[in-house]
């Protein structure tokens, strides 16, 4: 929370699964309000990111990055 305006003016993606045992949905939220530049999606998938319907998430949010970067 304390670094939360560090990060405030930075673009943030979270991608929060669903059946994730380790964090709770609550937390993704809390932070997705202290970021006024974030997105955040709920998806149908574990904590790991090598969860199949994980993946295809982040890597779909990383080529949007990638592409603004060109």
């Amino acid at each position: 929370e304390k670094n939360a305006k560090k990060l405030s003016r930075i673009p943030t993606v979270i991608v929060h699964g669903r059946y994730d045992a380790i964090c709770m949905p609550a937390s993704a939220w809390k932070l997705h309000k202290m970021l006024p530049k974030s997105k955040i999606y709920f998806i149908i998938s574990g904590h790991h990111p090598h969860d199949k319907i994980m993946a295809l998430k982040l890597k779909e949010e990383m080529d949007k990055f990638a592409k603004t970067l060109k």
